[in-house]
């Protein structure tokens, strides 16, 4: 504040004082102001809430007394950090091909520690190695001297995908469904906390949390092999098994496309212990078939 002309009399104190509404209801008086002859008009006022607004009155008193108190200033807040790091998410609800996920708030819900939180974020991966490999592009984000926008700066980890939605994959709250996953397979999440001052730091990772396992995919269509004049050798990619070990196939073949499956066709089951599978220098896994008894000459 600024000093006041002294009416003739110097001033020997300040009084200074604030309250959350602009009424000054239950004010609270600051002590430890400095002593006027010291030419110190500033005083840190301690002990405030992140995010919460104050307004402040000075007075001053010389040898005739104290003067009003100065007009209510405009509403002041604290500084806020970024929200504090969360706990690692856990498993709500499995589906096929999705997981729900949820995680515990901050205890006060960032109002003490980072400003209120306006959203989450999260991410997984099926490698733990990549999730923990992922360059955070949060302290870039929290940078207020670089150019970028937060949005295009959030971490482009490979293997590792931030979960989205409408709004600019920022949730307000759990839980959160992560869709698109496959049967049966193993992934890895963290979530961030938002606010008004920035982002938290990527919580822990999660247990490994599994979708629910289904069955195998479709194959792909056979190709030939090798040939014999009673026999044809096929084979075909390994589908996906789904969380569930693929233990058998069912080969059926006839003379025309529209005889299969019908008594017309020849259906077979081939043991999978039993079938040649080998793998080629792509890392494909083929499974392998040989229709014998067939007659020569017919497709």
């Amino acid at each position: 504040w600024d000093p006041p002309h002294d009416s003739g009399s110097e001033i020997v104190e300040y009084n200074l004082r604030y309250s959350s509404n602009s009424e000054m209801y239950e004010a609270v008086n600051c002590t430890g102001l400095r002593d006027p002859s010291a030419g110190i008009f500033t005083h840190s006022v301690t002990r405030l809430h992140a995010n919460q607004h104050y307004y402040f009155q000075v007075r001053c008193r010389n040898a005739c007394g104290f003067s009003e108190w100065s007009p209510v200033s405009h509403p002041f807040h604290p500084l806020s950090d970024v929200p504090s790091k969360l706990s690692a998410p856990f498993l709500t609800s499995r589906e096929r091909n999705a997981i729900s996920v949820s995680w515990t708030p901050p205890a006060d819900n960032g109002i003490t520690g980072g400003g209120f939180i306006t959203g989450y974020r999260v991410r997984y991966s099926m490698s733990l190695d990549a999730m923990m490999q992922a360059t955070p592009s949060l302290l870039d984000l929290n940078d207020k001297r670089s150019s970028r926008s937060q949005e295009d700066r959030i971490d482009e980890a490979p293997g590792v995908l931030l979960v989205q939605n409408a709004n600019a994959g920022i949730f307000k709250s759990p839980p959160v469904r992560v869709g698109d996953l496959l049967a049966g397979e193993r992934y890895y999440l963290q979530v961030y906390a938002i606010s008004r001052t920035g982002l938290g730091a990527w919580s822990d990772p999660s247990e490994p949390l599994e979708t629910e396992a289904d069955v195998p995919d479709r194959t792909d269509m056979p190709s030939k092999l090798d040939e014999t004049p009673f026999s044809i050798g096929i084979k075909w990619r390994s589908p996906r098994p789904n969380g569930a070990k693929v233990w058998q196939f069912v080969v059926r073949h006839a003379t025309t496309r529209a005889l299969l499956g019908t008594d017309q066709g020849v259906e077979d089951t081939a043991e999978l212990e039993d079938m040649r599978v080998y793998t080629d220098a792509s890392k494909t896994q083929w499974c392998t078939y040989t229709a014998g008894g067939l007659e020569t000459g017919t497709e």
